[in-house]
């Protein structure tokens, strides 16, 4: 697979040491050779926002193969990788902009039980350059232009954000010479007598800031401590995705030919080798160093990998520095990955075609007729021949797959099923469509099977601890040690685990420490604990305990025992209203600074569910959103526009049945057949309605603008014909069959991280709304996720309220993404619910804006009421009775008014609210983001 020119990639790199002072060189990270630096031109008004256009006219000698070097600066640091749009001669490319990365230089630092943390990061001081790669593409090697002779105009428009290009080249393609011509060449240059070490986390320059290193809990791993962590090797999460490359440097004494070995581990794919492209001294010196295999060793399991094997490559090296570099690159799968895209969609639109013959616009699994046959080869005369084609091919694969690792491809047995849900399918043609969720639009169909294959086959993991220069015949040490030093080390691990810091959340009421417990996932915690050690800790002297809550109902236990915490962090949003009607949580009202400073950052409606009786008993941590995603290829193809309102909505739903397609909300995605507040009031605030009367004593379930919004939600399924239960948005979504619909977070994660087939096909929009008299779109929909309580039986309630109000400031919610996805790669994203924060996450611009609009303007919270239980659960069975039982609307919403007004009568006298005859004996507050706002307004004007 030829990729062009070991003088293309020339780097001309002189550093330090590695991983220190690495920023001395980074002007030198890649250099255009000799024979081309005529043909560099510096850009002297090369600033571009993203969206527009810089335009450079260049010269071409001569008709050939040519690579389009840039030199740039970005015009904000991002972690975002950019995109650039570059055409030439009516040729097209979409390309990234990697920038320039290293570690903050001596910047070590340890956690309070001594641990070392990974050093900050920093863009490298020089512009960063790059060969253009076609995006999507997995080989690894710079797109070859074919270039008539002349003059051209290169038009470069970067599409994430802005960019200062200050220098533009065409370098002419060359063919990289095999080993055998190179070791010819050098065949009477001696053998090298050093013995190099460099470790792995130990780098100079990185082209992706998540790329890091980590504490790996093996004893052969170096350096290793029993008792503490170190960072010990590169992290085999962060350093997985092609393009990606880190470059270290080293020195050799006496010059030579020097053997290359590595000690890894490859943990993620069995059966599988993952691939690096290996660059000496800004060369790869020939082609054998272009996708060097790494077989799979299994989980924190290191070996040894000489490049070449059992009879070494060498690689000529003069005394002095010199670098060696390693970029993720899988030219071996990508053509299986670029055919099993196109086969994924094949399958969903022959799916979609049979769903139009059968006339099913819904799941495909809901009232079939197993008895009912079809002349489908009448209207599909070859589905036989194409679902044989797509078997054989599917066994094709795995057999290169199998001849590429020497052994079973086991990761890759969705191949497999896939072949047989096919077998399956072809085997009656009568019945076919009976069994087409065998081919698409179910979890385990064949499409479905093949797209959650794809992020797998393109994940290239590895970790690496060491890289030895040495003489190929020297004995390399053991990657896995002895087994006494294995022994040894576990003994010591178990003994010191016994020890009160490794059990200190065993120790939470000690008195003079912050007790918190986190409803997150482990590595949330770690990340929380590591940023407060070093940060609020460190500022106030305030010690902090944290603990995994494994279940929010433990809390309400243990405040009953007395061994509840001070704090709770990412506590579910309808928890705190409940402690605080019963006196559990603290008012943070009663913090005089409180909705200044949170008023600042946050929208004041997120109070909104966690206020009762003028007090407010939380504050939100992590937000949910609702936007509609849309297929951008989909709509094109049926000539539709992206729905601003439900009208539009309504209006398209013809032509999706037509073409066996349907619209979602999340009414339809909730598999328990609940409906909650967030999935039901967002129509009727949108119509003008509230679901509590003014004064908080009754229901307004028959407010004729309440009961126009409800049903305007009733009717979309009732009269257009959505569909009621969507098992997986993601996965409709991801075949066609549902191409546009609201969905939440979790969506968007999914379509980020695991639809590597849908890159750029699909966008997100506003949600749609209701358009008022004044012309004005009402799109509310509910976004608080999560929050933050302080217990009302604390006994360190300001050093608690200090914590919270370090947890939720916009530099600690930054930092708090930042630091997680530094330590876990960009797959985990922090929904934030502080928006200036959220502004400054690793999202798309464009994403972001969309999202932000959403909860800046358009959020809209239910308030919670001591009987919020009771209209919630009515108007969730009103939902079943009209939808599912057929009954009418009217009479279902007077019964549903009549529950809801006796248990709230019921529910105000069992608080005080109401006497036995319904007298009021309190007025019931029901917390408004006006109110808030007038609080905040009126504490500043006392200051």
């Amino acid at each position: 697979m030829g990729w062009k020119s070991a003088a293309v990639w020339g780097l001309c790199l002189a550093l330090l040491c590695a991983g220190v002072g690495a920023s001395d060189s980074s002007a030198n990270w890649i250099k255009v050779p000799e024979a081309a630096t005529a043909q560099v031109i510096q850009v002297e008004e090369g600033t571009v926002e993203a969206g527009e256009s810089l335009r450079v006219t260049v010269s071409v000698p001569e008709a050939g193969m040519y690579h389009l070097f840039l030199a740039y600066q970005p015009l904000k640091t991002s972690t975002l990788s950019n995109l650039v749009l570059a055409e030439v001669a009516g040729e097209e490319v979409r390309g990234r902009l990697p920038l320039l990365w290293e570690d903050i230089p001596g910047d070590v630092r340890f956690d309070r039980y001594g641990n070392e943390i990974p050093p900050g990061q920093q863009l490298a001081a020089s512009d960063a350059a790059t060969y253009l790669e076609r995006y999507g593409d997995h080989s690894g090697a710079p797109y070859a232009f074919s270039l008539p002779s002349g003059d051209h105009v290169l038009t470069l428009t970067p599409e994430v954000f802005g960019v200062r290009f200050t220098k533009v080249a065409l370098v002419p393609a060359v063919t990289i010479q095999p080993y055998s011509s190179y070791a010819e060449a050098h065949s009477h240059l001696p053998f090298g007598t050093d013995f190099v070490v460099i470790e792995g986390e130990r780098y100079a320059l990185k082209n992706d800031s998540f790329i890091r290193g980590t504490s790996v809990r093996n004893a052969a791993v170096e350096p290793h401590d029993p008792l503490v962590r170190r960072i010990n090797a590169l992290a085999h999460t962060s350093f997985k995705s092609v393009g990606q490359k880190v470059l270290y440097e080293f020195e050799v004494k006496n010059s030579g030919r020097y053997a290359l070995a590595f000690d890894y581990s490859q943990p993620m794919k069995a059966g599988m080798p993952v691939f690096r492209t290996i660059e000496v001294d800004g060369e790869v010196v020939f082609s054998e160093l272009q996708d060097v295999a790494f077989p799979h060793t299994g989980m924190n399991a290191y070996a040894n990998l000489v490049a070449g094997g059992a009879e070494p490559y060498y690689v000529y090296l003069n005394e002095g520095r010199h670098t060696l570099a390693l970029k993720v690159t899988a030219a071996p799968i990508d053509h299986l990955f670029q055919r099993l895209t196109e086969m994924i969609g094949e399958m969903n639109g022959v799916t979609l075609q049979i769903k139009k013959l059968t006339g099913r616009s819904g799941d495909a699994t809901i009232n079939v007729d197993k008895n009912r046959t079809w002349d489908v080869l009448q209207y599909l005369p070859t589905i036989l021949h194409d679902i044989s084609q797509w078997q054989s091919e599917l066994l094709a694969m795995y057999d290169e797959l199998r001849a590429i690792s020497g052994g079973e491809p086991t990761f890759a047995n969705d191949l497999l099923l896939a072949a047989q849900n096919l077998e399956r399918l072809k085997a009656d043609p009568r019945t076919l469509p009976n069994k087409i969720t065998l081919l698409g639009d179910d979890a385990s169909s064949a499409a479905q099977l093949l797209g959650t294959l794809l992020p797998t086959l393109e994940d290239q993991a590895l970790s690496i601890d060491r890289i030895y220069i040495y003489d190929g015949l020297t004995e390399l040490p053991s990657a896995t040690g002895s087994l006494w030093s294995r022994l040894s080390t576990a003994l010591k691990e178990f003994l010191y685990s016994f020890s009160p810091i490794m059990n200190e959340s065993g120790h939470a009421n000690t008195p003079g420490r912050l007790t918190v417990w986190v409803n997150k996932p482990a590595q949330y915690v770690e990340v929380l604990q590591e940023l407060c050690a070093q940060d609020f800790t460190a500022r106030t002297g305030i010690d902090v305990a944290f603990s995994i809550m494994p279940k929010e109902d433990k809390l309400i236990l243990a405040n009953a025992s007395g061994t509840n915490p001070d704090v709770v962090v990412g506590l579910s949003a309808h928890y705190p209203f409940d402690f605080g009607v019963r006196g559990l949580a603290k008012n943070l009202l009663e913090y005089d600074d409180f909705l200044q400073w949170y008023g600042e950052e946050y929208n004041l409606e997120s109070l909104v569910p966690f206020s009762f009786d003028g007090g407010v008993y939380a504050a939100a941590d992590t937000y949910e959103f609702r936007v509609l995603f849309y297929r951008k290829d989909i709509l094109e193809m049926l000539g539709l526009e992206v729905p601003q309102t439900w009208d539009d909505v309504r209006a398209m739903m013809p032509t999706l049945h037509r073409n066996a397609m349907n619209f979602s909300i999340p009414l339809s995605t909730d598999r328990e057949g609940y409906k909650g507040f967030q999935q039901t009031t967002p129509f009727v605030y949108q119509n003008g309605g509230d679901i509590y009367a003014s004064d908080g004593m009754s229901a307004a379930l028959t407010d004729p603008r309440t009961t126009a919004g409800l049903k305007q939600m009733l009717d979309l399924y009732v009269v257009y014909g959505l569909q009621t239960n969507v098992r997986s948005f993601f996965n409709s979504f991801r075949s066609g069959v549902i191409p546009l619909g609201v969905s939440d977070y979790a969506t968007y994660l999914q379509l980020l991280t695991t639809a590597p087939e849908l890159a750029d096909l699909w966008d997100i929009a506003l949600a749609p709304g209701v358009m008022n008299d004044e012309g004005e779109i009402l799109r509310y929909q509910a976004a608080v996720d999560s929050a933050t309580m302080i217990l009302a039986n604390t006994n360190m309630p300001d050093e608690a309220y200090a914590f919270l109000k370090w947890w939720l400031s916009e530099e600690t919610q930054v930092n708090y993404g930042n630091y997680l996805q530094l330590k876990y790669g960009p797959d985990y994203k922090w929904n934030t619910a502080n928006l200036a924060a959220f502004a400054q996450m690793g999202l798309p611009e464009k994403h972001k804006e969309v999202i932000l609009t959403m909860w800046k303007d358009w959020q809209k919270e239910t308030p919670r009421h001591v009987a919020s239980y009771m209209l919630e659960r009515e108007i969730s069975n009103l939902w079943g009775y009209v939808i599912r039982d057929n009954k009418q609307f009217m009479p279902a919403l007077d019964e549903a008014q009549k529950n809801s007004d006796r248990e709230m009568q019921r529910k105000l006298r069992e608080f005080g609210f109401i006497d036995e005859t319904g007298a009021v004996i309190r007025p019931y507050q029901i917390g408004t983001a006006a109110q808030f706002e007038a609080l905040r307004a009126a504490k500043e004007d006392e200051e």
